[in-house]
């Protein structure tokens, strides 16, 4: 079972997301080991989040959230409600959105995930943002940024970055929001993961801000950049990041 979940996990990562997706489903079904069942009932919500099924991802949240209040595991508890929050923030369903990432922030409280806790961090901010609330916006990007390098994990400090990105996209601070997407690069490089979902959202990321300024050459560049990786991706995730500062 272990290698099946590696090769949903791959799949995920590179960006095949619904095909991801049904592998997840079917571990959930097959396996008889919570801890795995309670994974793939959360990846497989992600993954069709990502694919834009969001009734289907909506149902597998749902199953992932009743599991592990279940198993009293408030750690993975807050994980899925800060996806959650995601799928509700992808349709627009905003006060849902801030309840699950609230939610989230409170459970993290009582562990010792500092990195986790400083990824719903930013994706509240990101809706504060959103809502126009620039200075609590704020307030959230610089908790999660300085939890996230506390976690010494690149992956969250390079997503924390990115989010800020956004906040600053929204409150039309562009040369701020390159600043923070160039050190969400920086910590994803020294990564050995290719990560292709990442770099083709911060290259796309950078063209739009590079457009906003006017420059067009280096808009050009970062998009070019962008379309290499977006390649990789399937369909749907690749027009999902296509419309991510939209």
């Amino acid at each position: 079972m272990a290698y099946i979940l590696e090769e949903a996990d791959k799949l995920r990562n590179q960006g095949q997301s619904l095909d991801a997706a049904k592998k997840y489903q079917d571990i959930a079904e097959s396996s008889d080991e919570s801890q795995m069942v309670g994974a793939a009932l959360h990846m497989s919500a992600v993954c069709f989040n990502q694919a834009g099924e969001h009734t289907k991802a909506e149902e597998y949240f749902t199953k992932a959230v009743e599991h592990y209040k279940k198993q009293s595991d408030k750690f993975n508890l807050a994980r899925v409600q800060r996806d959650y929050g995601n799928c509700q923030m992808a349709q627009s369903k905003l006060d849902k959105a801030e309840e699950l990432f609230n939610q989230s922030i409170k459970n993290f409280d009582n562990t010792n995930g500092l990195g986790e806790l400083a990824m719903t961090q930013v994706k509240l901010a990101a809706l504060l943002a959103k809502q126009e609330k620039f200075d609590e916006a704020s307030s959230q990007v610089y908790e999660g940024i300085q939890n996230a390098n506390k976690s010494n994990n690149r992956f969250y400090i390079a997503t924390a970055y990115k989010e800020a990105g956004r906040v600053y996209f929204l409150a039309k601070k562009y040369q701020a929001m390159i600043d923070c997407l160039y050190a969400a690069l920086g910590a994803l490089q020294l990564d050995e993961d290719p990560h292709a979902k990442q770099h083709a959202e911060l290259y796309l990321s950078l063209a739009h801000a590079y457009e906003q300024l006017n420059n067009n050459e280096l808009s050009e560049y970062t998009q070019a950049k962008a379309e290499e990786y977006l390649k990789e991706l399937d369909d749907a995730s690749a027009e999902r990041i296509r419309n991510y500062f939209i």
